[in-house]
C-alpha cells in the first residue's frame, strides 16, 4: 500500500509539471523569442541609440554605448496574436543622418525562425550593420553666455550649418524655409533634460518643407528666446530639429514616442551626430 502511495504521489507531481510551467508560456525552454545583433555607426564610437525596430509587430530598443541589442517579440499576453503570427518582416536600422538599413527575419508560429533569412541558428544577426552618414550638422550659438537680469529675456541665436557626406542629400525641416529652423531642442548637460523652441505654437501639426544639401553646405538659423530661469551656471546645447526624407514608416516615429507630424522632445531619443556649441545659463 505505501508503495502504490509513492508511485501515486510521484505521477502527480510529474503531471504537475508537464501541465504547469512556473516562468509562463514565454519563457519556455527553447522559445525563440529574441534576436540580438550589433550596429556599428561611421565615425561614433559610441553608437548608443540608434533605434531598430521590428515593422508590423511594432515593437522597437535603442542600442547601448557598444552598440548592441536585444529586441523580444511582445509576450502573449500583451499581443494575443503574436502565437499564431507567421512571415517575413524586416528590422530597422534608424537615425537622424545615418543612412536607414533593414535586415530580414522570418517568423513562424510566433517565434523568430533562427538559422534563415539574416538570423543567424543562435539568433544573432548573421553579420554587424553598418551605418555609413548621410549629413553632417554643425550649431553655433551667438554667445558662450547667457546672462539675465531680472525677468528681462535674452535672445540668442543658434546658425546651423548642413553638408552632404556625398553628393546631395533632402532633409526634412518642419515649418522651416531654405534658411530657417522650424524647432530646436535645447538639452540640459547637467540634468539630461530636454526642452523644446519651435516658431509659432508647438502644438499644432507641422509641414514638411524639404531642402536639398549639397557638400557645399546650408545655413539654418533660428533666434532663440531664453526665459529667465530659477538654476544657475547650467550648461546646455542645442538639437536642430532636422527630420530625414528617407522612407521611415510613421509606425517607427510612433514607436519611439511621438507623431512624425508635431514637434516633440522625444526627437532627441534618436542617434543625431553633431556638432554643438556649449553655453551655460547664468
Amino acid at each position: 500500500m505505501k508503495q502504490k502511495f509513492v508511485y501515486f504521489c510521484l505521477f502527480a507531481a510529474l503531471s504537475f509539471c508537464a501541465c504547469k510551467n512556473p516562468f509562463g508560456d514565454d519563457e519556455i525552454s527553447g522559445a525563440r523569442k529574441k534576436v540580438t545583433g550589433k550596429v556599428s555607426v561611421q565615425g561614433v564610437d559610441k553608437p548608443a541609440g540608434v533605434y531598430v525596430w521590428l515593422d508590423q509587430i511594432n515593437v522597437g530598443v535603442f542600442t547601448d554605448d557598444d552598440g548592441e541589442f536585444a529586441l523580444r517579440l511582445p509576450a502573449k499576453a500583451a499581443s494575443p496574436d503574436i502565437e499564431g503570427l507567421s512571415g517575413a518582416f524586416h528590422l530597422y536600422f534608424f537615425t537622424v543622418n545615418f543612412r536607414l538599413d533593414t535586415a530580414r527575419v522570418l517568423i513562424r508560429d510566433g517565434e523568430f525562425e533562427y538559422g534563415k533569412a539574416d538570423i543567424d541558428k543562435n539568433g544573432r544577426l548573421r553579420k554587424d550593420i553598418m551605418l555609413s552618414k548621410t549629413f553632417h550638422v554643425v550649431s553655433d550659438v551667438s554667445v558662450a553666455e547667457v546672462i539675465h537680469k531680472g525677468q528681462v529675456d535674452t535672445i540668442i541665436s543658434v546658425r546651423t550649418t548642413v553638408w552632404a557626406a556625398t553628393g546631395t542629400v533632402t532633409i526634412n525641416i518642419p515649418n522651416g524655409t531654405e534658411n530657417l529652423l522650424g524647432a530646436i531642442c535645447l538639452r540640459n548637460l547637467d540634468t539630461g533634460e530636454i526642452q523644446l523652441a519651435a516658431s509659432g505654437n508647438p502644438l499644432n501639426r507641422t509641414y514638411t518643407f524639404l531642402v536639398p544639401v549639397t557638400t557645399s553646405g546650408t545655413v539654418l538659423e533660428y533666434d532663440m528666446r531664453v526665459q529667465a530661469v530659477e538654476r544657475q551656471d547650467e550648461k546646455y546645447t542645442v538639437i536642430p530639429y532636422i527630420l530625414p526624407t528617407t522612407d521611415v514608416p510613421d509606425e517607427l516615429y510612433r514607436s519611439i514616442g511621438f507623431e512624425p507630424d508635431y514637434f516633440d522632445t522625444a526627437f532627441a531619443k534618436i542617434l543625431f551626430d553633431h556638432k554643438a556649441t556649449v553655453f551655460t545659463i547664468l
